[in-house]
């Protein structure tokens, strides 16, 4: 077999490397409230529409600002994405969860769903029924400025 041939068939031959295993979207980064649901109803007035905007940091902090004017509220923040579906804590100061609720990812979209009632346990949904305490926010991922 002639050098050529050989380093063909050896090419061919060899194993191809594999694929990496796809990235779960990411939590951390800005996101602009988009929608807000609770007990079955849109909640959100029209005059704070693209002005709450919640920033997931790497370190665990969110950190929720209202349009200009309003001191930010800083929270600490756990998320587990492996759980199913994946959840969140907010805590504040020594307090323990502030709010404990269940989060999806999808692309730019981010989905926090909680239940406002005292130490209620998270949904396993993301509905909010009628006439339940269960907020679900809906929003889109700030793109950052070129």
């Amino acid at each position: 077999m002639t050098p050529v041939l050989l380093s063909l068939a050896l090419a061919v031959g060899a194993p191809q490397a594999k694929d990496k295993p796809k990235a779960e979207p990411s939590l951390v980064g800005e996101w602009e409230l988009e929608s807000r649901t609770l007990g079955g109803a849109p909640i959100l007035p029209f005059a704070l529409a693209g002005r709450i905007r919640y920033t997931f940091k790497a370190a665990g902090e969110c950190v929720i600002t209202v349009g200009t004017g309003v001191p930010p509220t800083r929270y600490t923040f756990l998320h587990d994405p492996k759980a199913d579906p994946p959840t969140f804590a907010f805590l504040q100061g020594a307090a323990g969860p502030v709010v404990e609720g269940i989060y999806k990812v999808d692309g730019d979209t981010l989905t926090l769903c909680w239940d406002c009632k005292p130490k209620a346990a998270p949904p396993t949904a993301f509905v909010s029924p009628t006439g339940s305490q269960v907020v679900l926010n809906g929003f889109k991922r700030v793109k950052a400025k070129d």
